[in-house]
């Protein structure tokens, strides 16, 4: 199953960018964070994952169609990422 992962990335105590990833290498993406910004170097990190939906559906006598999709994020740690448990 492919997470889901938004990223804020903060550069000496401002918001830097916002990384939204849902590709099934979205594991790696964290890893490369977390190996290429190093927080010597001023940055900082708020992971969050999708663990649920909103959806939006349109429905018709012959169809149903999917409008919107709202990912549901969970803030989680770094610890959470790195941990064994995290990488099953």
């Amino acid at each position: 199953m492919t997470r889901q992962f938004l990223i804020n990335v903060w550069k000496n105590k401002r918001l830097w960018c916002r990384i939204e990833t849902d590709y099934p290498w979205a594991d790696e993406v964290v890893q490369d964070i977390l190996k290429n910004l190093l927080v010597e170097e001023g940055y900082a990190f708020e992971f969050f994952m999708a663990t649920d939906e909103r959806r939006i559906i349109e429905s018709s006598h012959d169809s149903v169609r999917l409008l919107v999709r709202e990912p549901i994020y969970k803030s989680i740690s770094i610890a959470d990422i790195l941990s064994s448990e995290f990488n099953k």
